[in-house]
């Protein structure tokens, strides 16, 4: 039933691993701190409901695994 993400002391971090969000069908929105660097695997993966995932300003975001977004038939920004 998580339809929302909101990372608190996000500066410790740097990675949201693989697969930590799959399956969440009711996730709808998520906000991806400035400090992570890294989105693994299958993260997001079936989050049919997902419609937004935002990134804090001066994003240190390089990477974004195969995957990721893999059945987020929902997805606008």
């Amino acid at each position: 039933k998580l339809e929302s993400v909101l990372f608190e002391n996000e500066s410790k971090l740097t990675t949201i691993g693989k697969g930590a969000f799959g399956l969440c069908s009711d996730l709808k929105s998520i906000q991806i701190p400035s400090s992570v660097d890294s989105i693994g695997e299958a993260v997001f993966s079936e989050c049919e409901k997902l419609e937004s995932v935002s990134f804090e300003n001066e994003s240190k975001l390089t990477t974004i695994n195969n995957l990721a977004f893999i059945k987020c038939f929902n997805l606008k920004s």
